[in-house]
């Protein structure tokens, strides 16, 4: 009776011990795994966000390429409709000065009205010289009509020249627009693989603690079943051992009495 009561009670202590090891253990690994969880869930969340992110940048710099590339068509015509006029008033211009010299309409030593000698608007026209016959009359209303269509070709080369000024300044633009976006979707790229590393390595890691976990849960059963399984008999020891411990003692000592008498007797 004494061995197995020193038996229940150093098993029990022992056991006693583990269960305590492992219940810390077991707490500390659903601990650890509640902050890798969330740390996870964390991540995930800004990985989302920065995919929506990115799906806008693309958009925006999807719809910046549309809207450059219509601009490129409208300037392409605008260009070739502007040169097209050009040529129309050079040619102009070509066929009347030809056609006032074949015809010797031109008066000689007469210099020509620029631009911006023209009379005003509401201004009286300046009186021909007295001299003037009918044909420097032509003549000076032929130099009038070339002066004006040079004026309008030179508005016209003046607005080709200001329409490619501005086609270069939106190219520019664009272009700059277009690398900034795509620097900040790399950017964004770049802290996405960045989580998603995290991401993984916080998973391996808490697969790892749910496999701890596990393997103590499963310590920790079977020390709990092992107790459970010794209970009944050293309950029983713990219960009755000190009233078998007198009995023995009592049996012991009518064993003593009775071999003392029987020497006696002898």
């Amino acid at each position: 009776d004494m061995e197995e009561k020193e038996m229940c009670e150093k098993e029990r202590a022992d056991r006693t011990q583990r269960v305590q090891i492992y219940s810390k253990q077991i707490d500390m690994s659903t601990q650890v795994i509640g902050r890798l969880s969330e740390h996870i869930a964390a991540s995930q969340k800004q990985v989302d966000q920065i995919n929506v992110e990115i799906k806008q940048n693309e958009d925006a710099k999807r719809e910046a390429t549309e809207i450059r590339n219509k601009e490129k068509v409208e300037y392409g015509s605008s260009v070739d409709d502007d040169t097209a006029a050009g040529k129309v008033v050079e040619n102009a211009i070509a066929v009347l000065k030809s056609f006032y010299q074949n015809n010797e309409l031109a008066a000689p030593g007469f210099v020509q009205v620029r631009a911006a000698k023209m009379e005003e608007p509401g201004e009286a026209p300046t009186p021909p010289p007295a001299a003037m016959d009918d044909y420097s009359g032509g003549s000076r209303q032929s130099q009038g009509v070339i002066a004006m269509l040079e004026m309008i070709k030179e508005d016209i080369e003046k607005d080709i020249e200001k329409a490619k000024k501005q086609e270069k300044e939106a190219q520019e633009a664009f272009d700059k627009l277009k690398a900034d976006i795509e620097s900040a979707i790399e950017a964004k790229k770049q802290t996405q693989s960045d989580l998603e590393g995290e991401i993984a390595s916080d998973s391996e890691a808490r697969t790892q603690e749910n496999t701890t976990k596990a393997d103590n849960e499963g310590q920790l059963k079977a020390v709990m079943d092992y107790l459970k399984e010794i209970a009944p008999g050293c309950d029983f020891i713990a219960m009755h051992f000190t009233m078998r411990l007198t009995n023995r003692q009592l049996e012991r000592s009518e064993e003593h009495t009775s071999e003392l008498q029987s020497q006696i007797g002898s």
